[in-house]
Parts: C-alpha cells; structure tokens; sequence
C-alpha cells in the first residue's frame, strides 16, 4: 500500500472513504429526486453571503467539503427533477457522471493520437456514430466539445477558414431571429465585429458569407436577448 503525507495524493484506503462518502451522498440525492421540489431559493441568498471566505490557510475534513457541497446543491433550481420542465439546462445522465469519473480520474490526453491510441479510438468511434446518424459523408471529421457554446464557436472558426479569406472582416455571418445567443457571442470571439453579425431569413441558423457588411442587410445586427435562448436549427 502506497503511503503518502500529500494531502493531494491520497493513499488508497484514503481514496476508498472519499468515494464511499461521496457515493453515500449522492445515492442519497438519485433517491430523494422522484418528490424533488423543482426549486427550492428560500434562503439560497444568505447561505450564499455565509460562503463568502478568504483563502483558507489549512485544509479541512473531506466530509466537512462534503457538507458544504450538499447544503450548496439544495438551495437552487433541481434540473434533475421530474418537476422541472425547462429545456435548458436538463438534468444530467448518472452514467455520463461516472464516465466523467473515470475520465478524470485516469487522465489520459486525446488531444494526440500517440499519446492514448486507444483511448483517441473511442473518441473518433463517438465522433463518427454522430456522423452517420446525421447523414455526413466518411471523410466528414469533427471534436466533441464542453457544451453548445464551444460547439457554435469551433463550427463558426471551420466557416470562417472555409468560405472567408484571411481577411475576413469582409465576410458576414448571418443568424435567424431564434439562434441562440452564444453565435453572436462566438462570433465576436472569432474577431468578427457586431456590424458583421446580421438577421437573415434563409431558415438556417448560422450562414457564413464573403462580402460588404454594409450591403448585405439593412436590418439592424443580431444582439443577444432572452428570447434568443431558444434551440437552434442545425
């Protein structure tokens, strides 16, 4: 058995309690879901205020952390309730959780092949599944993403290397009134301006095009709103 003095670097009966602890916890939480309010914000402010701390100088009991944890998670809105009905955000599948676990925990690098070829396999095998389910040729390629967010920016990066120039402040990035208010976001992060950024009405979220801004449109430049945080059309 591995001995250590790093708190950082438990031993293995020290890992086995965190994750018996940690599992106790959250065995407790999948069960109470059926009769799970969708919200529960009575309070959430002021605990919130009662967090608000320095740097600790020493660490504390992983069930104290734990404590804190739980106490946290209850006050909020329950995404993974059956009393929420909002579409964004869902509530979380346990099974991606315990991946998320796993994936953590070995850390491996797929960003290169040689690193983890195995490992990289199972990434591409996601990858092309997701391919084919939407029609795209075998050649197609692609990454998976943290989320929606980086997913539209790294679509919008691909389009502006693909239909623009260098000098692609020429081009313009057309959105429908109902694209979700991360494009227009992307699109600024990508270096385009919000002049740039226009309404469109072709039925397609997210257009990438050559030429003037200023003769493309004369409607106003898609800003982000509430009502933009709708689904998107692929």
């Amino acid at each position: 058995m591995r001995e250590t003095s790093y708190p950082l670097e438990p031993t293995g009966d020290q890992v086995r309690a965190m994750l018996e602890a940690a599992t106790d916890s959250l065995v407790e939480f999948f069960e109470s879901l059926p009769n799970a309010p969708a919200s529960d914000l009575e309070g959430a402010e002021e605990l919130a205020r009662s967090l608000r701390e320095p740097a600790p100088a020493r660490g504390v009991a992983f069930a104290d952390l734990l404590a804190v944890v739980r106490q946290s998670a209850a006050k909020g809105l329950d995404t993974a309730g059956p009393g929420y009905l909002a579409y964004i955000p869902g509530g979380g599948l346990f099974a991606a959780a315990v991946a998320d676990l796993l994936a953590n925990t070995l850390n491996r690098f797929v960003g290169m092949w040689h690193t983890s070829p195995a490992m990289a396999q199972l990434e591409w095998n996601v990858i092309r599944w997701l391919a084919d389910l939407f029609g795209y040729p075998p050649e197609a390629r692609g990454v998976l993403t943290s989320g929606g967010s980086m997913a539209n920016l790294s679509a919008l990066l691909a389009a502006r290397k693909a239909r623009l120039p260098d000098d692609f402040l020429s081009g313009t990035v057309y959105v429908t009134d109902q694209t979700h208010a991360s494009v227009t976001k992307v699109a600024m992060l990508a270096g385009f301006p919000p002049a740039n950024v226009r309404v469109s009405r072709t039925g397609s979220s997210l257009i990438v095009r050559p030429g003037s801004s200023r003769s493309a449109s004369s409607r106003p430049p898609a800003r982000p709103t509430p009502e933009r945080w709708t689904r998107s059309k692929r």
